[in-house]
């Protein structure tokens, strides 16, 4: 992600306070990837064996991934300035807007990222190879897979001069929302094989799907400007934010050819007749897909940026929506127990 808060020392300039390009801004959130992070999930397997012999059966999968797994807030109190950046498309500079700074403006900020990841497959399994020690089947199925991307940027300011732009107590609260959800549908292949010794028992897996993958996308933004009038706050609403303007604001749907990908290796341990514990590693691979990064032009238009109308170059442009690989990979733990 692009940085999407920053700070700085109180005693710079406030027109240039909080831009990347001064000797003393800190980025707070954002200019860095968030991957690698840990994250908890669950997984549910159910089968049956078409005949007593279990020569041959079906069965079904299902995994998810918590999502709302970052949120970082902040607020004038923690830091004494605080500032939005962003590159001026007008001339090709470093900007920012202010969200507070000292005796200028006071409030806070929060910023989101959700990462949701989800899937399922059915498939029927045929032993090709059974042996007292080795079992070898082929599986062929369906499969499906679901990654959802969200920001969700929101900031509020309150006028504490007349300098800042805005009268005294007038209030702007932003918000910018981007986000993007691959499905994938496609048809599976694998092969699963297990070895015994004694109790213990090692499984491997390896499935590859090919298919479709849907991508959609939505870039949203609001400001609400509350000025005092007579000592009440009078709301007006506005579309646009300081990222998501009405240049790049929108909805879109494209799809592509996708590979969905799985491969996984699991100790086993047998308790009795009917049950077995188990501790693995699974090894997911996903092409084509598109993440919200690419939503995200911090190359704006600031004459745009409510309650002004755009002058000049159209930026924010309309996103590339370009495509990449997703990879996940996780340990777990499981139970099971058969009938």
């Amino acid at each position: 992600l692009p940085a999407l808060l920053t700070t700085g020392s109180a005693t710079t300039d406030p027109s240039v306070a909080g831009q990347l390009d001064q000797p003393d801004t800190v980025t707070l959130f954002g200019g860095r990837s968030l991957a690698g992070r840990l994250r908890s999930g669950g997984r549910l397997n159910a089968g049956f064996w078409c005949t007593p012999r279990q020569f041959q059966g079906f069965e079904l999968n299902y995994f998810g991934v918590q999502g709302y797994d970052t949120s970082y807030q902040v607020d004038s109190d923690e830091f004494a300035v605080l500032a939005r950046p962003f590159q001026n498309a007008t001339n090709s500079q470093a900007d920012a807007q202010l969200i507070a700074y000292p005796n200028l403006l006071d409030d806070d900020a929060v910023v989101r990222v959700d990462v949701e990841l989800a899937g399922t497959d059915i498939f029927f399994r045929k032993a090709m190879v059974w042996t007292p020690s080795v079992r070898i089947d082929f599986l062929s199925g369906y499969r499906y897979g679901r990654l959802r991307d969200e920001v969700h940027i929101n900031s509020s300011s309150t006028s504490l001069d007349a300098s800042s732009g805005e009268p005294v107590d007038t209030m702007v609260d932003q918000q910018d929302h981007f986000r993007m959800v691959n499905n994938f549908h496609g048809g599976e292949v694998g092969l699963l094989g297990r070895w015994w010794h004694g109790c213990w028992s090692c499984q491997i897996l390896a499935k590859v799907a090919v298919g479709g993958v849907q991508s959609r996308c939505a870039i949203r933004g609001n400001t609400t400007i509350s000025e005092q009038i007579d000592g009440v706050p009078v709301p007006t609403d506005y579309e646009g934010g300081l990222l998501a303007l009405p240049t790049n604001m929108g909805s879109d749907t494209s799809y592509d050819t996708s590979v969905l990908s799985e491969f996984g290796i699991r100790i086993e341990y047998q308790l009795g007749t009917n049950m077995r514990i188990a501790l693995g590693y699974t090894l997911l691979g996903w092409t084509n897909v598109m993440r919200v990064s690419s939503l995200i032009d911090t190359e704006i238009n600031p004459t745009q940026i409510p309650p002004g109308s755009l002058v000049g170059v159209a930026a924010p442009a309309a996103p590339s929506l370009d495509r990449t690989g997703f990879w996940a990979q996780g340990l777990n733990a499981s139970w099971e127990y058969q009938f």
